[in-house]
């Protein structure tokens, strides 16, 4: 069964915006994606591929109603992996880990405290078990 809506209405208006919307096909496994429209870009992810295209179209009808489009402009979603969703954001993780690693190895030698010692000793081994190494430099 149908129903009439009027393009005037917030619902015609959401739905004629949510045809400027295009969903590419990504990679295998990607569990983010990288929304463009118009001079705006940016990074969804809300932890796994379905629940990052919701949350992306979500924000954008939201951003479009408010601020309708020029001309002929639409948005598109790209689904990226994990992987490529770290380095559009520019997350450097292997200068975070270093950075991690010198913090706990200078708390285990410089603080007189045992029990903060013991915690940075813990939290090095959770960080070579991350990041694979048997020795963390």
């Amino acid at each position: 069964m149908s129903r009439f809506v009027s393009w005037d209405s917030e619902e015609g208006r959401k739905f004629k915006l949510s045809q400027r919307i295009h969903v590419s096909k990504g990679p295998r496994g990607a569990v983010a994606v990288h929304v463009t429209y118009e001079n705006q870009s940016f990074l969804v992810d809300a932890g796994n591929l379905s629940r990052s295209i919701k949350h992306a179209k979500d924000h954008l009808l939201e951003y479009m109603l408010h601020n309708p489009p020029h001309g002929s402009c639409n948005a598109v979603i790209a689904p990226v992996s994990q992987e490529k969703a770290l380095a559009l954001t520019g997350i450097d993780l292997k200068a975070d880990v270093a950075l991690i690693v010198a913090t706990c190895f200078d708390t285990i030698r410089d603080c007189p405290d045992a029990e903060v010692r013991l915690e940075a000793a813990r939290l090095l081994t959770q960080v070579s078990q991350f990041t694979g190494d048997r020795e963390c430099h």
